[in-house]
């Protein structure tokens, strides 16, 4: 299954120090972020720029898309490390501040116009709420904050945006995975399940013993694994 990662439309897979990727993807309107190193050497001088556009594909399915917006360097020994900070397509939604008032229309009706007048590239798509707003205004926000506002008023709703440009507007509880996960699937790291175990909280017998609450003979006992008693005065 080929891995393709390009940063302005170019494929720089073979640049990037694939142990050091990080992806962080929430279902909700919290951002997606994706982080990576590429190293710069004799021979090998690339460096991307903040703003830059970056797809990753794995096999057939687009895992993130957004852009660059943070970079830092860092040297060890003769070799400099470039780490690049991506967040998603949201990015791109906010570069326009709306001023703009809507009366008696609906969810549905206000977003494609947010999106029609005030962003570029962006489909509608997957937004899904027929319920109409008496009156809502926004004076100057982000894109992002307007659709937040509007989850708002019409309560049970989230949205996000996904690695095609497509907003989605959706009634909580129920939008799909984006992959189911199986034994067989690939979309999991082999060796990564890790169980931990302690014995910190556990406790085999709790006594509350009751009194006055003037007085201090109200007070809890903990009864520890190892027979002795911890006491906490209330």
């Amino acid at each position: 299954m080929s891995t393709v990662l390009t940063i302005a439309g170019t494929n720089r897979a073979s640049l990037i120090d694939w142990r050091s990727v990080r992806r962080e993807q929430v279902l909700t309107k919290e951002s997606d972020k994706l982080s990576f190193l590429i190293k710069k050497f004799n021979g090998q001088t690339y460096k991307p720029t903040v703003g830059n556009e970056v797809v990753l594909t794995v096999g057939a399915t687009k895992e993130f898309g957004g852009y660059i917006v943070e970079i830092q360097e860092d040297v060890d020994a003769r070799v400099e490390y470039v780490k690049c900070i991506c967040k998603d397509y949201t990015h791109d939604l906010d570069r326009q501040l709306v001023s703009k008032t809507y009366s008696g229309e609906t969810v549905n009706d206000i977003i494609a116009d947010l999106v029609s007048t005030f962003a570029t590239g962006f489909t509608v798509t997957n937004v899904d709420c027929p319920d109409t707003i008496d009156y809502v205004s926004f004076n100057y926000l982000p894109i992002s904050k307007c659709l937040e506002k509007l989850t708002e008023l019409v309560q049970g709703y989230d949205w996000y945006v996904d690695y095609d440009k497509d907003i989605h507007f959706f009634v909580t509880d129920t939008e799909a995975s984006a992959f189911d996960l199986t034994d067989t699937s690939g979309n999991y790291v082999y060796n990564s399940l890790s169980v931990r175990e302690d014995t910190h909280q556990l406790r085999n017998e709790i006594i509350v013993r009751g009194g006055l609450l003037t007085s201090t003979t109200l007070r809890t006992e903990y009864l520890s694994g190892d027979g002795t008693k911890d006491v906490f005065p209330l």
